[in-house]
């Protein structure tokens, strides 16, 4: 099992498939299979169906059984690259491989959050940073859902990028109706020093990392330690256990609400 899988993302993923969905899209979606392979769509349905019920290894064969009717049809692929991360043993190669693939296809937010997700998933500096610059590229393209916000400040805290952690916190918090969760994010907040300006992101984040990337987070081959104590307080508090408890604490929260919530 994944390293990072008993971490924050661990209790996020699992909402990254369904909580995006809304009924309009996911009928223009189901229109769209109708049009390519008519004989997919049950499947396709049922293949959902098992997906948002965790039942990942039936989810996997259906959204295989779609492919095999319509090979390019892009939200199957990007679904099941989802799916593949959920698995006892997650399969990140492939699920990556069809996160980038499915881009290929269709460029959309749903695609590039399943990318951003696999790559968190990974959690291996060069992974990191390249989802961070997804959602970064991401924010600047199309106002953040909760989801989005909440992958952001996962990948900001893990690449020690106060700046965007400071600026997704209150994003996520406006987005958070919860009093309690809404209260969590003002801790975190006032313990970063208060908000920060919107980031800047290059839309160059396929492939390999930018020089620039580079530049901002230093040689991947430095010691965190040494690294860490050069960057200040802010980022001696933000990588401190008690704010990975914290996101951790608000993923959790915001979960339990959206279970709450009547299915769309």
């Amino acid at each position: 099992m994944s390293r990072f899988r008993a971490g924050a993302l661990a209790l996020l993923l699992p909402c990254v498939a369904s909580a995006r969905r809304v009924a309009p899209e996911e009928e223009r979606i189901r229109e769209a299979l109708k049009q390519q392979a008519p004989k997919a769509l049950t499947a396709f349905d049922d293949a959902t169906d098992a997906m948002d019920k965790a039942e990942m290894s039936m989810a996997r064969r259906l959204f295989e059984a779609v492919l095999g009717e319509a090979p390019n049809f892009a939200p199957a692929m990007r679904r099941l690259a989802y799916v593949m991360t959920q698995e006892e043993e997650p399969d990140l190669d492939s699920a990556e491989q069809l996160a980038r693939e499915s881009l290929a296809i269709e460029d959309s937010p749903d695609g590039r959050i399943v990318l951003a997700s696999v790559l968190l998933t990974r959690n291996s500096i060069d992974s990191n940073k390249e989802a961070l610059a997804v959602l970064k590229d991401l924010v600047t393209r199309k106002s953040p859902d909760r989801t989005m916000a909440l992958l952001l400040v996962e990948a900001a805290t893990r690449l020690r990028d106060a700046d965007t952690v400071k600026w997704a916190i209150p994003v996520l918090k406006d987005l958070t109706p919860d009093p309690e969760t809404r209260e969590k994010l003002d801790a975190m907040l006032l313990r970063l020093g208060g908000p920060a300006p919107k980031p800047a992101a290059s839309s160059e984040w396929k492939g390999a990392l930018q020089s620039s990337e580079q530049a901002h987070y230093g040689d991947a081959s430095r010691s965190a330690p040494s690294s860490f104590l050069r960057r200040g307080s802010v980022v001696l508090v933000m990588l401190g256990l008690g704010l990975v408890l914290m996101v951790a604490g608000v993923i959790v929260l915001l979960r339990s609400r959206a279970r709450r919530r009547p299915a769309e």
